[in-house]
């Protein structure tokens, strides 16, 4: 596997690495089944990306999923993020609207990590042990030398063992292994309507209930659905964003979208009035009065959209 030794400004790495992406307009510029294959390489973490210009073209060509990423931030004199590669794809739009502030060349060149984390290493220090020189700028991205990687994993094994961090588990088999997963040259939008990002929310939404319905636990994957709280077509900017999803079996999803459910501000069950306890519908739902929501592992339902939910769905 390859080394990519990159800079990087605060304002980007808080943008881009630090964070998800979760821009709805930024998502619809990448082509649904590169984004639904991200996501599931991704996981829980979401998408993190950052990018290289054209004048690095070679070094794009040659990075591979799998291949380790080391960013140094500007005026700390330190590798401050590592990160895995997970895909690429060239798209000179997503890279215009996600990094709008550019020098002589757009970022166009652009490329998925995952398993992100925060280091200190200074930066002279791991220069001299890949064999470069100390005072070695880092001005632009650029893939590691391989004689000089080869080295320091002799003396100190990879890089990931060596920084600490555990390293991935998700398949990040190469493309050509799987060409019909070949993420290069996805500069194209669907012509047709589809709900783009809407895979990646559903597997962000499962993974943070732990797979299983926060009701009643069910853990089939057939049977769980990661719905909305406030629908899709009724609030834009929130449908991709965790808070507004919740992971249920499909008979308490289905009861939840039809009002017949709903969670006060404290995350517990509220049955609506007009149903029958005697019914068949009720006998499976009124038990479920007063029962906490199991909680997700970040982003608990929020609370603006719970309430229009019972705004709307329970008056």
């Amino acid at each position: 596997m390859g080394l990519y030794l990159v800079p990087g400004t605060r304002a980007n790495l808080e943008r881009t690495i630090e964070r998800p992406l979760d821009d709805p307009h930024a998502l619809a510029l990448i082509e649904p089944i590169v984004l639904e294959e991200l996501g599931r390489r991704s996981g829980l973490e979401g998408l993190r990306l950052w990018a290289m210009t054209r004048p690095r073209q070679a070094a794009f060509d040659a990075m591979q999923p799998g291949d380790d990423v080391l960013i140094t931030e500007k005026g700390t004199g330190r590798f401050t993020h590592y990160g895995q590669v997970i895909g690429k794809i060239e798209n000179p739009r997503l890279g215009e609207l996600v990094w709008p502030v550019v020098g002589e060349n757009p970022w166009e060149l652009i490329y998925f990590v995952r398993n992100v984390r925060r280091i200190d290493v200074p930066k002279a220090t791991l220069l001299t042990a890949l064999g470069y020189a100390a005072n070695d700028a880092v001005a632009g991205s650029r893939r590691a030398k391989e004689d000089g990687l080869a080295q320091f994993v002799s003396r100190h094994g990879a890089i990931a063992e060596w920084l600490g961090v555990e390293a991935g588990t998700a398949d990040l088999c190469p493309a050509s292994a799987h060409p019909e997963q070949d993420f290069t040259g996805s500069d194209l939008l669907a012509a047709s309507k589809r709900r783009v990002g809407q895979q990646l929310f559903a597997q962000r939404v499962k993974a943070n209930y732990r797979g299983a319905c926060a009701l009643c636990g069910v853990t089939e994957d057939r049977f769980l659905v990661a719905g909305h709280i406030v629908g899709w077509a009724e609030d834009r900017l929130n449908r991709l964003n965790p808070a507004n999803g919740i992971c249920l079996c499909v008979l308490h999803d289905r009861a939840f979208e039809a009002g017949y459910l709903a969670l006060d501000p404290q995350l517990r069950v509220l049955v609506a009035p007009r149903l029958d306890p005697a019914s068949p519908l009720g006998r499976l739902l009124c038990p479920l009065a007063g029962q906490a929501l199991s909680l997700p592992l970040e982003a608990p339902p929020g609370e603006a959209f719970l309430a229009r939910h019972r705004a709307r769905l329970l008056p």
